[in-house]
């Protein structure tokens, strides 16, 4: 067999392997598509050996992440070679590969990583993808304004530079085009990848059941400096929360987002045995489980974000406590905007209320629901059919996004 007729393979970065639920649910759509279509993936993800054991893929690293204290000569030096060793690696990777990805996961949020850190390794890989001609695809990511100037500057030629280029929602376009990056239009929506998951078919759900997905909550990334007090206030609010759906009526499941979110519902369900409310947990993890665990409730509660997808999975109504634009963009997409308030805010009888109010009325939403849930996975797949034939390419007609027909 030639070079040229082997199944193409693809390079997939994402956060994968850190324990995040939703990254999982993100990396697991992207594989089934990937083998329907004969494309073999190679996971680039700071948890490779996680990764090669969960999922029986090809993984690796870009490299090890920054640790060295920057205020120092010898820090810096290290600091310098330690990112020169990630472009090397991209180059490596790139060459590996007939096309190279980004994958959702947040890489371009605003707080979550300095700028030599995520925004720079998709540079590199973008950088990588240009100088070996592959075409380098970022999938349907979100976006929010970076307070760092070199930061942003990572990001906008990472994007200028994508053969193709997809968000999750129009609020990330909107942010990056305050980034500077003019040359993105909100015809790049797509939705996010892990609605490309399969749901499940409508069951019995049980009366007065509600899912309460909780995270361990400390505080918006970037503004974390009251962490301890912020955690404390949030499960404070999290037990009157559960004390009131409690004397409502309501069977109370917990579960989470994340694996110290578990944890955290389990020190939940301490302190309500401890005044008498019963409260159960689900430690599930895989998206799989947390769908079929949500299939049988009236309404699902939850702050995580892909918590709050993998409920619409199982077309499940949804009240959210979230704690990002992303939360509104998404309930505004799935035309339940009503039921969205900020996690640091939330009003406990108002949440309950929006909760009364989704159980009486859950068959209608629950069809809504399923309806918007399947234009999502139309969106999807009909992106599909551009991006497999652009990795099927296997080399990049070089030509920058703001010139894309």
């Amino acid at each position: 067999m030639s070079a040229a007729d082997h199944d193409p393979r693809l390079a997939l970065w994402g956060m994968f392997g850190v324990g995040n639920f939703g990254n999982e649910a993100t990396l697991t759509a992207l594989l089934m598509r990937a083998r329907e279509s004969r494309i073999v993936p190679v996971v680039v993800c700071p948890a490779p050996d996680r990764v090669r054991a969960d999922y029986s893929v090809e993984t690796v690293s870009l490299g090890d992440p920054v640790t060295t204290n920057k205020r120092t000569v010898i820090g810096l030096l290290r600091l310098v070679a330690n990112r020169a060793g990630v472009l090397r690696n991209a180059l490596a990777i790139a060459r590996s590969v007939d096309a190279v990805a980004i994958a959702g996961t947040g890489p371009w949020e605003a707080f979550a990583f300095g700028s030599f850190d995520i925004p720079y390794e998709m540079w590199c890989l973008m950088v990588a993808a240009r100088l070996t001609r592959r075409p380098f695809l970022v999938l349907d990511v979100g976006a929010e304004r970076s307070p760092r100037p070199i930061a942003r500057w990572f990001i906008r030629q990472t994007a200028r530079f994508a053969s193709y280029l997809s968000f999750r929602d129009s609020f990330s376009v909107s942010e990056m085009v305050a980034d500077g990056a003019g040359f993105i239009t909100q015809d790049s929506v797509v939705c996010d990848l892990a609605f490309g998951l399969p749901g499940v078919e409508p069951t019995t759900r049980f009366p007065r059941s509600v899912v309460v997905g909780v995270m361990e909550y400390s505080g918006r990334v970037g503004d974390r400096s009251r962490g301890s007090e912020t955690l404390d206030s949030y499960r404070d609010r999290c037990s009157k929360l559960l004390r009131n759906l409690s004397v409502r009526g309501y069977e109370i499941t917990l579960v989470g987002g994340q694996d110290r979110d578990v944890e955290f519902a389990f020190e939940l369900k301490s302190t309500m045995r401890a005044e008498g409310v019963s409260v159960a947990v689900a430690p599930v993890r895989r998206y799989d489980e947390l769908i079929r665990v949500m299939s049988t409730a009236q309404v699902v509660v939850a702050s995580r974000y892909h918590t709050l997808i993998m409920a619409l999975l199982a077309r499940t109504p949804i009240v959210s406590i979230g704690y990002a634009g992303k939360h509104a963009e998404l309930f505004d997409l799935v035309g339940l905007d009503a039921m969205h308030r900020d996690i640091d805010s939330f009003d406990t009888d108002e949440v309950v209320g929006l909760v009364d109010e989704s159980v009486i009325n859950c068959r209608r939403l629950s069809i809504s629901v399923g309806d918007a849930v399947s234009v999502m996975q139309d969106r999807l797949d009909a992106q599909w059919v551009e991006v497999s034939s652009r990795i099927s390419a296997k080399r990049l007609n070089l030509r920058r996004v703001g010139s894309q027909p």
